[in-house]
């Protein structure tokens, strides 16, 4: 079992020079507050937007995108730091600072080592793909402004839309709860790939044995066939068209990579000027000449900051100088992708131009006639044959292995399905409600009705999950609920709601997040629960400068 435990998150508002850090404990965290609107939901967001999901909301006036986030997460008894500004992520792992040059990258890292393998069905093209921190985190994490509009994780986080639905809240609970089996998932991608395969060599087989049962009968052969120079004429003029189209697409090769390299060379010459500010700024030096990167006359610090439009502020510095650090991989990289395209096109160009040559050898036999091309024809439909009877054998294999795991595995749906039914007929007798009587499990339909009704029936779906994923699946997560009242709810509602979060979510043994305020602490009883309490400002001015110096790019200088 992988146990993921979020020890601390830390907040820095370099622009105003604020800051703050919260510690959690390994069970139940209390986020309370004596009123709404103090940041219960801010500091919850802030955890999920640190671990690199996209949110569908923000609390107004917490502006989330100019803020530095930096959360240390235990994993297997392991500790990484990840550190989050914006659109850049990066992560302290074995001691070494890590950037990432975007989310898909930072997302196979957190796989990696949560050794997770989520794949799920893209919208755009029905196929898998490698799912992000939005898609990981959805079903353990609800939202008080985006879980309640009546369908199970759909809209939880921002950018969810780019998987299927409902196949994404099935795919994704299924996987916690074992029942998508990576082995089975291996099995049919290579059946898949088996079937296709088949296809093209039956095909296949059908063309050679119809070119060679034509020929052998026109021209009453044994063995034997002859060149079509037709065709071979055709395909000199369409090699000499190909050879054209690769000559274009190489002259564009060489314009990106040479306008890339300019572009890295002015990151790279940006990014030694930024080193020696910051060096200056560590030595306390007051001044110093600094050579312009680009026209190499002299420049004070001051000018130097000016021209980078930067203030004298470290903190500002080093997260100028991580988007600079990204933008080089980035470039870096797309140099090198440019470089391996552009080799390919030179093969294939080589190849084309040595074709060209070979059939213009042939063209030039008007009575080419091989006898061994026959007998080699008939080999090669004998070789496919023998393939075909191969690649059977293996389709027969999976089949019988696809059957027998997904015996299992309705074995493991059924018994899922009856602690489904228990746990739905306990809770929804505790919150008192009818609203998902007639729901199965697996079900993520849009949930009917309104008001507080509507949200009792919501509720008693998330705690059946939280639930079912805490005491079923190999991955021990937090698991988090911002809050339930998005409707007023009478007094007997709002005890029996609370009531049913203390008996079915406050009890299980992942770590837990639940924000309240103050006056319904009187409905949960959790006397070893870690409490924060949250107070306006979030973020304090004398904080600031002990934790800015936690940052990466400040200890990374010093």
């Amino acid at each position: 079992m992988v146990n993921f435990i979020i020890k601390s998150l830390v907040i820095i508002d370099y622009e105003s020079q604020k800051a703050n850090k919260f510690n959690f404990g390994d069970h139940t965290n209390l986020i309370i507050s004596a009123t709404n609107t103090t940041g219960k939901s801010s500091i919850l967001k802030s955890l999920y937007y640190a671990l690199g999901v996209s949110l569908k909301s923000i609390p107004d006036k917490w502006d989330i995108d100019n803020y530095i986030f930096q959360i240390i997460v235990k994993i297997d008894e392991v500790e990484y730091t990840i550190e989050r500004h914006n659109k850049i992520m990066s992560v302290k792992d074995n001691g070494e600072v890590i950037i990432f040059k975007d989310f898909k990258e930072y997302s196979t890292w957190l796989q990696n080592v949560l050794k997770m393998n989520l794949t799920l069905v893209n919208s755009r093209n029905d196929n898998f793909s490698h799912a992000y921190a939005s898609a990981i985190f959805a079903p353990i994490y609800i939202d008080q402004d985006s879980s309640w509009d009546g369908v199970l994780y759909k809209n939880t986080f921002n950018d969810l839309g780019q998987y299927k639905s409902p196949n994404f809240q099935k795919d994704v609970v299924a996987y916690y709860l074992g029942l998508a089996d990576t082995e089975l998932k291996e099995y049919q991608q290579k059946k898949t790939e088996i079937k296709q395969q088949l296809n093209y060599k039956k095909i296949s087989i059908d063309e050679i044995t119809n070119v060679y049962n034509g020929y052998k009968e026109k021209f009453d052969v044994s063995e034997n066939v002859t060149s079509n120079v037709s065709d071979l004429e055709n395909q000199v003029n369409e090699f000499i068209n190909e050879t054209n189209k690769l000559s274009m697409a190489i002259s564009k090769s060489l314009k990106k990579i040479s306008k890339y390299t300019e572009e890295l060379d002015i990151e790279k010459q940006d990014e030694a000027e930024l080193t020696k500010i910051i060096t200056a700024i560590n030595e306390r030096l007051e001044k110093i000449d600094y050579e312009c990167s680009y026209c190499h006359s002299k420049l004070t610090r001051e000018q130097s900051l000016t021209r980078l439009e930067l203030n004298d502020d470290l903190s500002e510095i080093y997260v100028k100088e991580s988007e600079i650090k990204q933008k080089i991989l980035i470039l870096e990289d797309n140099v090198g992708k440019e470089r391996s395209y552009l080799q390919s096109l030179n093969q294939k160009f080589v190849t084309y131009k040595e074709r060209i040559s070979e059939i213009n050898e042939i063209l030039t036999i008007k009575d080419y006639v091989n006898q061994k091309v026959l007998k080699e024809l008939g080999d090669l439909r004998r070789q496919e044959d023998n393939q075909y009877s191969m690649l059977k054998r293996t389709d027969d294999d999976l089949s019988k292995s696809i059957r027998m795991i997904q015996a299992e595995l309705r074995k493991t749906r059924s018994a899922l399905s009856t602690e489904f039914e228990i746990l739905k007929n306990n809770i929804t007798k505790d919150v008192r409600t009818t609203g998902i009587t007639n729901r199965e499990f697996g079900d993520f339909s849009k949930v009917s009705g309104s008001g507080t009704e509507h949200n009792k029936s919501l509720l008693s779906l998330y705690l059946i999950y939280f639930q079912l994923i805490s005491k079923n699946s190999a991955y021990k997560f937090p698991m988090t609920i911002d809050s339930f009242t998005k409707n007023e709810l009478d007094e007997i509602s709002e005890e029996n709601m609370y009531k049913a979060i203390r008996e079915y979510f406050l009890t299980i043994p992942n770590q837990t997040f639940f924000a309240i305020i103050k006056d319904n602490l009187k409905y949960i009883d959790c006397p070893d629960a870690n409490v924060i309490e949250v107070e306006k400002p979030i973020l304090l001015s004398e904080k600031y400068k002990e934790l800015s110096e936690k940052l990466f790019a400040y200890t990374e200088k010093n």
